[in-house]
């Protein structure tokens, strides 16, 4: 029996981000029900951060945008009075509409393509008469002269439910009558965009804990100060969340800093999924057990605590007295060690019942030590680190993790994960090739998955582009991205694509690339059509005094890796580093080096961060790297290419 395809399906509508209001589920029940089968229903979906509440598609007659208020009738006045140059729904449906036709669909006819698209506004909760007299002015000409197209409708449609009134296009076209301006390419082209990304699904389930991630969540045992190691994918990050989330439950404050900036968004939604669980079992409410939570890169919580103090001053001094690289590894750290020991100030500094670190080979002792201080004593406090020392992309000294004790009451046993559930089967062999060639040879430690869990066969696609001028390197990348865009599964959308450079120089100049080549250029969405973290050097941003150069010029960078989240409507592009942790099943890589030890653990990381799933994942290296060249013809053959 034929079904209506909706995205998301009825039974998540109860779990959106933002949660349907009555008159928005009375009108998606109404076009349901009265709609033919092949006109497919999205829901607030993503269309690269627009978020329209409703779009309908027909690869045979067309397509529907729909914004619906629940506004009251003084609700409508007071912003015609007072906001409508920014908040006017007009407008909005406008923007729609010219975004579709440009970006999203740009292979529709130029002159008469906009004859596929309705763009409507539907108000639930005020008459069709004060609708139309508050309304007809700021029609423009198309409006009055295409009324159909561009229906405004009031709360009498709804009640009536009569499908021809609200969407009185839809009887034009269809399956026995096919518009010759839409056809299922037309389709494809948009659906990329309004199918909602796996990420933000997966969003709305637990996660998935086996037991030993299990007993790190929900049996601390005797030891207060507990340090987990596994490979990638094994599920240490899932590990640290749901002991979060256990703790705050109980009503616990908890600091989770991971040394990664970007890393904070994506453990802070691996703790959402789990609070929402355990608030369902208990009957209790989700944001009160999150409120128990703070999320804090190392650095960024070292600020803050210099700011509670009146410290500030002296915190921006350390940029001036010492080199970077010792402010970041030593000085703030003792700063604010410092500050903890300080009793006069006790009582303004925040201590926790639990410190729990992500990416714990990223650390140096002293940051451990200055943690350790923040945090209520044994026997009442804990501190979890989890780690993968295989990772160790900045070549930070990680001997301290196996000395036992020597003052940061660190376990002396190791608890291990040694399971992959993310990494396809696949994957495993190709890392194994790269340690025995790259890794080992240079001494670094590594920690291998010894098997892959998960029981279902998961289909993979591996690319590898060998390039050589530097030139066409960013439209090189750009064309294996579109790729992506034209193998996507029934459950993936063009937001789960995730391009990683090595080189923030060519990772600016892809962005730049996709700027060209997506759409108009005078749309708003075509000026920032990623989600990135790439700042060029004359962007960097400097609001304070000389002395604090060196530490404001990165501001922009960091202000983007805060923004950075896998939920985001778009096509995302980070660098390999803020991507450590990370996961994904559409990623684009480009690598240009492996000279450093820390180049070859960052190439190393950078392979393990593809997920596996049932519908199949993909994996495009794209490597301007010669000493790569017999490793990619090696693994990746026969989709091994030079350009």
């Amino acid at each position: 029996m034929q079904q209506r395809i909706i995205d998301p399906p009825k039974d998540q509508w109860d779990r959106l981000p933002t949660p349907l209001t009555s008159g928005e589920n009375k009108v998606y029940n109404l076009f349901d029900a009265g709609l033919p089968l092949e006109w497919e229903m999205y829901i607030q979906p993503h269309l690269n951060g627009l978020r329209p509440d409703l779009v309908l598609l027909n690869p045979y007659a067309g397509i529907a945008v729909f914004e619906i208020k629940d506004w009251s009738l003084n609700t409508l006045q007071k912003s015609i009075r007072y906001n409508w140059a920014t908040q006017s729904p007009i407008n909005q449906i406008k923007l729609y509409e010219d975004e579709i036709f440009n970006l999203y669909c740009p292979r529709l006819d130029d002159r008469s393509g906009k004859a596929v698209i309705t763009a409507g506004l539907i108000f639930t909760e005020i008459p069709q008469t004060k609708l139309n007299d508050l309304l007809y002015p700021f029609r423009d000409g198309n409006m009055r002269r295409y009324p159909d197209q561009y229906p405004f409708l009031g709360s009498e449609c709804i009640a009536e439910g009569n499908i021809d009134v609200l969407f009185p296009e839809h009887k034009k076209r269809g399956l026995q009558k096919r518009s010759k301006y839409m056809n299922g390419d037309l389709a494809n082209d948009l659906r990329g965009w309004l199918k909602e990304p796996a990420f933000s699904k997966g969003q709305r389930e637990p996660l998935e804990l086996n037991g030993r991630q299990l007993r790190i969540a929900t049996d601390p045992t005797q030891e207060r100060y507990r340090k987990v190691r596994g490979p990638a994918g094994s599920g240490k990050s899932q590990a640290l969340a749901a002991r979060t989330a256990v703790l705050a439950s109980e009503g616990k404050q908890v600091l989770v800093c991971p040394f990664n900036i970007t890393l904070m968004n994506y453990l802070r939604d691996l703790v959402a999924r789990q609070v929402r669980e355990i608030a369902s079992q208990q009957r209790g409410s989700p944001q009160i057990i999150k409120q128990h939570v703070e999320f804090r890169h190392f650095h960024g919580w070292c600020k803050r605590i210099c700011r509670l103090v009146g410290r500030e001053n002296d915190y921006f001094q350390l940029w001036g007295q010492f080199p970077e690289e010792a402010v970041l590894n030593e000085h703030i750290a003792k700063l604010v060690l410092g500050i903890y020991e300080n009793p006069s100030v006790a009582d303004v500094l925040p201590i926790y019942d639990a410190i729990l670190v992500d990416e714990g080979q990223d650390y140096n002792k002293n940051w451990w030590q200055t943690l350790r201080a923040a945090v209520e004593p044994e026997p009442h406090g804990e501190m979890l680190l989890v780690a993968d020392k295989t990772q160790n992309i900045y070549g930070t000294d990680v001997t301290w993790l196996d000395e036992p004790l020597l003052g940061t009451r660190l376990s002396s046993r190791w608890f291990n994960l040694e399971t992959s559930y993310r990494l396809p089967s696949e994957i495993v062999p190709i890392l194994e090739d790269f340690a025995e060639n790259f890794l080992q040879p240079s001494g670094v430690e590594v920690d291998i998955p010894k098997q892959v869990g998960l029981n279902f066969n998961s289909p993979i696609e591996l690319r590898w582009v060998q390039v050589s001028s530097d030139n066409s390197i960013p439209e090189i990348c750009f064309e294996e991205v579109r790729w992506q865009m034209k193998c996507l599964g029934n459950d993936t959308a063009i937001p789960d694509i995730i391009f990683l450079s090595q080189n923030n120089e060519i990772g600016f100049a892809f962005v730049e690339t996709c700027k060209q080549h997506m759409g108009d250029p005078t749309s708003r969405a075509a000026k920032e059509p990623l989600l990135h973290t790439f700042v060029l050097e004359d962007e960097e941003t400097n609001t304070f005094d000389q002395g604090n150069r060196d530490f404001r010029k990165n501001q922009e960078s960091r202000r983007r890796k805060l923004a950075f989240f896998l939920g985001g409507a778009k096509i995302k592009a980070t660098t390999l580093h803020s991507f450590k942790g990370w996961e994904g099943r559409h990623l684009v890589l480009y690598v240009s080096r492996i000279a450093s030890a820390e180049d070859r653990a960052l190439f190393y990381t950078a392979l393990t961060r593809l997920k596996k799933h049932p519908n199949g994942s993909m994996l495009t290296v794209v490597s301007s790297c010669p000493e790569l060249y017999n490793f990619g013809e090696r693994n990746f053959s026969p989709n091994f290419f030079r350009r």
